[in-house]
């Protein structure tokens, strides 16, 4: 037989063979679809390519709905060179269970956050009867340790390995403080009948404040924390500070969600305070809008003293440990369970921890777009309750709101200015398009505020209060949204309201500079209008006027008042004639919308409608 015929007969005798081949190996570049090559029994080889993103939450691998392993070998490998890095620390449980001939290797990967803090059991998988593990050329990784020998999850490894190997067997090599190495482990029995483990030139690491956070012990035992946690939610890592609390990164306990938790603290006698920040949340759970930070839940609480001290630390005053309670959300019924460590003590005792303790349900305890009355130890206007608060708020040392919304993951538009997002990185030319985008975007929710269905006024807005999301879809990269709503006006009819928190908002920025604050209470003047300066007139226009100032902001880079004092802003803005100077460059339409929004006259400014129409036009040009 000639040699290329013989050739033709090999190729079709191996077809069928190669197309098996294919079929039983699978590459993968996400958590969602390791899930899918694990479901599918035709699979024996997975490959997670190092290309790939497997930060995996617990919507990708779910724990409730676990797959099973069973007769069927696989092998999941990490495409070299290095390990491939998987991120479990938002995935609840096991979701594969292996078992009945079953089996599974693990080779050349990185688990991190897979050691459970008591038991042998990792986050990929549960070992059940008749099944085994094995794992080769891999690291494993407990995020809440920085020391391997006190870590509980890896010293039940080696426990273990003791309890199969005897005693005095040498069970793993030290390479530093948070790192160990497990050589050859040789088969372990598992926690169930004939189910085992191997470990082959394996590294437990300890990952706490190296991948993820790890709180400080004293800022744990801080209330928020507690707070927090009881309502589902950790706190993760301070995002920052504005005129009304401080801001959290966060993520919800049961699906791993990031979202922003703000925090507000204020004293039981500052009762309009309490309002303003239940306010804050009831008028941001009212409004569904793609341009505006959505609002998914807020609580509030009340902080206790007791009278236990927890902690001295030489030199400085002594710490003594809060307890407080959290009212039930609205709609629900009866009090919260006793927070760990507390062990179901009440609340004002002389007991150590934090405690939930039994209650009564509490009236404007906040949730999910809730509209109900205020939190207890406030009162609305015109009510007479002084004396049943000072009952209510005895031994309380303060009351904290907290307010969940959506987490934005590119910072705030004053920061992406700086960081020149709109210039055009090759050429130096600025990205036209991209500013109309966003302040299109902008517009929009104003637009949506200013409804006659809301009629309500931001008040506050800026550069820092506009906040940026990831968005794959855009050709920018982000989305930009609204948020701190703490300013925030519902008007009534006539479209304007006189206000003396307009002063207050102005002598902020007078205190702010006799602080030496100087630079920061220019910039928040700069976006004030002069109608605020001569009537404290609120209406819709404001909003526009400092829209004007953030589209000036975002052509030229910079504050149009930079270098001004406070009071030389203030004495520029309620001259009549004075306008913001020309734009160098800029296309004549785009330079008469930032005039006409920033008009001396609030009724020659146009609306939030107006610019929205205005700027789609732009853009279509």
């Amino acid at each position: 037989m000639p040699v290329a015929v013989a050739a033709v007969v090999l190729l079709a005798l191996l077809a069928p063979l190669c197309k098996q081949c294919a079929a039983q190996k699978r590459e993968v570049y996400s958590c969602r679809e390791l899930r899918e090559a694990l479901a599918d029994g035709g699979v024996r080889h997975i490959v997670a390519m190092q290309a790939g993103n497997f930060n995996c939450s617990a919507d990708d691998l779910p724990a409730d709905v676990p797959l099973k392993l069973v007769g069927r070998e696989v092998l999941l490998e990490g495409q070299g060179p290095g390990l491939v890095y998987f991120d479990y620390n938002m995935v609840k449980g096991m979701h594969v269970l292996v078992s009945d001939g079953g089996g599974l290797t693990v080779r050349n990967v990185w688990l991190d956050h897979c050691l459970a803090n008591d038991v042998l059991a990792l986050c990929i998988c549960s070992v059940l009867e008749g099944g085994w593990i094995d794992l080769v050329d891999a690291r494993l990784s407990d995020i809440a340790c920085v020391n391997a020998r006190r870590s509980p999850a890896i010293q039940e490894v080696e426990n273990r390995m003791r309890y199969t190997l005897g005693a005095r067997a040498r069970i793993g090599k030290d390479l530093d403080a948070r790192t160990m190495l497990i050589k050859d482990s040789g088969w372990l029995s598992g926690g169930t009948h004939d189910s085992k483990w191997r470990f082959s030139n394996l590294t437990l690491t300890c990952t706490g404040n190296t991948t993820h956070p790890l709180p400080d012990a004293r800022n744990a035992r801080a209330p928020e924390y507690r707070i927090a946690e009881s309502k589902g939610f950790l706190l993760e890592a301070p995002l920052g500070k504005g005129h009304f609390g401080r801001v959290y990164r966060g993520r919800k306990r049961t699906s791993g969600q990031l979202v922003a938790i703000k925090v507000i603290d204020l004293l039981p006698s500052q009762r309009s305070q309490v309002l303003a920040a239940y306010r804050e949340c009831q008028l941001l759970s009212s409004v569904q809008h793609d341009n505006i930070v959505r609002v998914f839940t807020f609580y509030t609480a009340k902080v206790q003293r007791t009278q236990r001290l927890v902690e001295v630390i030489p030199d400085r005053s002594e710490y003594v440990e809060v307890g407080y309670q959290v009212p039930p959300q609205a709609g629900s019924s009866g009090g919260g369970a006793a927070a760990s460590g507390s062990s179901g003590q009440q609340q004002g005792s002389n007991g150590s921890g934090f405690s939930l303790g039994s209650q009564q349900r509490a009236r404007g305890s906040g949730g999910s777009g809730a509209t109900g009355t205020p939190p207890q130890g406030s009162s609305g206007p015109g009510s007479n309750a002084s004396s049943s608060i000072s009952d209510k708020m005895e031994g309380v040392q303060s009351i904290q709101v907290q307010l969940v919304t959506q987490y934005c993951d590119m910072g705030t538009l004053e920061q992406a200015v700086k960081g020149g997002v709109f210039i055009d990185a090759v050429t130096g030319h600025r990205r036209i398009r991209h500013i109309l985008l966003t302040a299109l975007e902008i517009a929009a929710g104003l637009e949506y505020l200013h409804h006659s269905d809301r009629r309500m006024v931001h008040r506050d807005l800026s550069a820092t209060n506009i906040l940026l999301t990831t968005s794959a879809d855009d050709d920018r990269g982000f989305r930009a949204l609204l948020s701190d709503f703490g300013l925030s006006t519902v008007l009534s009819a006539d479209q304007t309201h006189k206000t003396s928190q307009v002063k207050g908002t102005v002598r902020r920025a007078e205190q702010a500079a006799a602080a030496r604050h100087t630079q920061r209470a220019s910039f928040f003047t700069s976006y004030m209008s002069p109608e605020l300066f001569v009537r404290d007139d609120v209406s819709p226009a404001l909003d526009v006027y400092s829209l004007g100032i953030i589209l000036h902001m975002m052509y030229t880079g910079q504050d149009p008042y930079q270098g001004k004092s406070p009071a030389m802003i203030i004495l520029a803005k309620v001259r009549e004639e004075a306008r913001l100077p020309q734009l160098e460059g800029c296309p004549e339409a785009y330079q008469q919308l930032v005039w006409d929004c920033t008009h001396y006259e609030r009724r020659s400014r146009p609306t939030a409608a107006d610019l929205v129409r205005r700027l789609e036009n732009l853009l279509m040009k």
